[in-house]
């Protein structure tokens, strides 16, 4: 038996601690090696670093409803042209509307340990976590005609599109599921909006109720989400807060004197790990 050979039998044979592990470079692989009290026999395994899923998209649809106060005040008449009903409200003049989100995250964690492979963003010691999330949303309200005696309002559709950024914090639940809050800030871009409105003398005029306008926004979210794989299945409620928009130009627009815009929605969707 020549040295080399004589060298690498006593390194196998020699005791060992159960479950020693010796860096073998920074790139964070590691070798594992195991063996019996009496170093009888060896075992070598390579382990590579952890696989966490730091990094989700997903795509979401809801339906919110709008609330918040377009004019505090009585009926007015504007130069004897104009009259509209009084104390009018967001949710007077739209409907509930359907919207769509897409959401990509960056999630601030380690797998959990011991229990088999686990997706998504539980972690090695439950509790908290937290990441931070983007959001593109768009939504859509029906515009409703809102009426008071011969005084009338009847908008158009109201298109909003919202951009966030936050924060989002994880609790782990267990079994695969946990719980996401977020809270984010950003920018809602108002679609202008025109409606017909009343005249004194009879008929009616078209008439700008709202201009394009962009304004600060926020969000406050919380969801649910039960993860299969690197797929999880999520449905969760949210308020949304938009500064006043601009009010139209002209008699309509003058009368206005519009308040922040509140939504109140209920979302699910579909999320990816990665």
């Amino acid at each position: 038996m020549n040295t080399a050979s004589l060298a690498l039998w006593i390194a196998l044979c020699a005791p060992q601690d159960p479950l020693l592990e010796v860096p073998v470079a920074p790139s964070s692989w590691t070798v594992m090696t195991d063996a019996d009290a009496l170093g009888n026999s060896a075992r070598v395994e390579l382990r590579g670093p952890n696989d966490a899923y730091t990094f989700s998209v997903g795509a979401f649809g809801r339906f919110s409803w709008p609330f918040g106060a377009l004019s505090d005040q009585d009926a007015f008449f504007v130069g004897n042209v104009v009259v509209i009903p009084d104390h009018l409200r967001y949710s007077d003049v739209f409907e509930g509307g359907w919207g769509v989100a897409l959401e990509g995250s960056i999630n601030l964690f380690t797998p959990m340990q011991g229990g088999g492979a686990r997706h998504g963003p539980p972690s090695s010691a439950g509790g908290l976590k937290a990441g931070l999330y983007v959001s593109l949303q768009r939504d859509t309200y029906e515009g409703d005609r809102v009426s008071e005696g011969a005084a009338f309002v009847d908008p158009e559709d109201l298109n909003l599109t919202c951009g966030f950024i936050g924060v989002n914090v994880i609790t782990d639940m267990g079994a695969g599921s946990y719980g996401q809050a977020h809270v984010g800030a950003g920018i809602a871009r108002f679609e202008s909006v025109s409606a017909r409105v009343s005249l004194i003398g009879g008929g009616d005029d078209k008439q700008e109720m709202i201009q394009d306008s962009q304004e600060f926004a926020m969000e406050f979210r919380y969801r649910f989400t039960a993860r299969v794989s690197p797929i999880g299945l999520t449905g969760g409620l949210g308020f949304r807060y938009t500064s006043s928009p601009e009010e139209g130009d002209g008699n309509l627009g003058d009368l206005l004197d519009a308040h922040p815009f509140w939504t109140f929605d209920v979302d699910f969707g579909v999320e990816l790990g990665f």
